[in-house]
């Protein structure tokens, strides 16, 4: 069925589409000639074009989601497997004492599978950005949708946690008006201090078990002695530290800017949205995609 987004009180298309204006409410909004003209005071002035959410945008998003869950298991969950190494299966045991009329020579044992994963995704929403908000928006609302250990930031001169409006059934539910007044988008990207805000406020959430997925293209304004400094702890304190850069999908991409060449020295994982679709990646390793 095709995807619906309906933002700003907007009336849903009768096509399987629907047009999203990413900015009404968060200052004041001009639609001129296909093109969202939007003023906040407390960030600068964007534009932002109308965009559409499709059926292959959801598959896509949905897909990447399901491989970042898969790079992230760590987590118990309730089903068993057969492993030597196990506890014992006295229930499977009895059965195959059954089937071999009691005289199995086999004592099952089983582990629970690692089949959950503990998420939390900062999302990168400044200018240098505002050509992936789509992707943004589907990307928060497919990793809440498969794992509900997971929470969502949105920042980029300041950082807002965004998980409640993902709680929902359908993407057609998400407060939109809501969601683009409350979230600084616009400005100057600054990674380490989103980092260190997030640690701050937040530091409960960041323990070994976790996973910190950053969404961003590592145009950092802020200081980089901090970004080093924040990556370091937010490496020391989960379990892996996973960026995507959806500019690395462009073939003339190369990763030289400074913030990236810190990115690589702590990130488990450097991909993009195409080769995390198209690959399978396994095992925790460092991996700089650049092409697929």
């Amino acid at each position: 069925m095709g995807a619906a987004l309906s933002a700003c009180g907007a009336s849903p298309s009768t096509s399987t589409d629907v047009l999203a204006r990413w900015g009404c409410e968060a200052g004041s909004f001009l639609l001129q000639e296909g093109v969202a003209h939007i003023y906040s005071p407390a960030e600068s002035k964007i534009k932002t074009t109308i965009f559409q959410i499709e059926n292959r945008d959801m598959i896509i998003w949905s897909e990447i989601a399901k491989r970042l869950k898969e790079i992230t298991l760590n987590y118990e969950g309730h089903r068993f497997k057969v492993k030597e190494s196990g506890e014992l299966d006295m229930k499977m045991t009895i059965k195959d004492e059954i089937k071999y009329s009691l005289e199995s020579p086999y004592l099952v044992k089983h582990r629970r599978k690692i089949n959950k994963s503990y998420i939390i995704l900062l999302c990168d929403i400044s200018a240098s950005m505002k050509d992936y908000i789509k992707e943004i928006l589907l990307l928060s609302f497919f990793i809440r949708r498969v794992t509900n250990k997971s929470e969502i930031f949105y920042f980029s001169t300041d950082v807002k946690r965004v998980t409640n409006f993902f709680q929902v059934g359908s993407i057609n539910e998400i407060d939109m008006k809501k969601l683009v007044s409350m979230v600084p988008y616009g400005s100057g990207t600054r990674i380490g201090e989103a980092l260190y805000t997030l640690r701050k406020n937040h530091g409960e959430l960041l323990f070994r078990k976790c996973s910190v997925v950053i969404f961003s293209d590592g145009w950092d304004l802020g200081e980089l002695d901090l970004l080093e400094r924040e990556l370091r702890n937010v490496k020391h304190r989960c379990k892996s530290i996973i960026w995507i850069n959806p500019l690395m999908d462009k073939p003339s991409y190369t990763p030289d800017t400074r913030s990236i060449k810190i990115a690589l020295k702590y990130a488990d994982l450097l991909t993009s949205p195409n080769v995390l679709l198209k690959n399978k990646i396994e095992g925790k390793r460092k991996v700089i995609s650049l092409s697929y």
